[in-house]
């Protein structure tokens, strides 16, 4: 049985890590690095329906409780997915920006920033995750339909 399909069967995490390292090796410019970028963003997403939630990780809290107390769809990768992708930020950031793009071409309702406000993520928060969220999604949400509405990316137009 090869990796992949071993992993299928150990379970989503497994296969996430086992993705991550294909990732590291390939690098994420390359095509078969495009293909694992997506593979990584559509195992670390998580919840359902049209609503996206994001935020700061807080163990036991935070966007993860909100989203699945609530509703929501949130992006979390699996334990062991950062060590496997060789702690490499960009690697990391590029299945994260994935997740987000995914989220703005399928057309959900809206992303939900919660915890802090935008303001105060891009004041006080720079470099983070949650920052670089909350600028690509500055950057880029108008142009899938999006509009800013207090701490909130509302679909506006199809």
């Amino acid at each position: 049985m090869d990796a992949a399909r071993l992993a299928g069967h150990m379970g989503d995490g497994v296969h996430a890590v086992l993705t991550a390292s294909m990732l590291r090796q390939a690098g994420a410019h390359s095509d078969e690095g495009a293909r694992l970028v997506k593979a990584l963003a559509e195992q670390s997403t998580h919840g359902s329906g049209t609503r996206v939630v994001l935020g700061q990780w807080i163990e036991g809290g935070g966007y993860i409780a909100e989203a699945q107390k609530n509703g929501g769809i949130y992006y979390e990768t699996a334990s062991g997915v950062y060590d496997a992708l060789g702690r490499n930020d960009a690697l990391a950031w590029a299945s994260n920006e994935q997740f987000l793009r995914n989220q703005l071409e399928a057309g959900v309702s809206r992303i939900d920033f919660v915890g802090q406000s935008i303001k105060d993520v891009l004041d006080n928060a720079e470099g983070t995750f949650r920052w670089k969220e909350v600028n690509w999604l500055l950057d880029n949400a108008e142009k899938y339909g999006y509009k800013l509405v207090g701490n909130s990316w509302v679909k506006v137009a199809p």
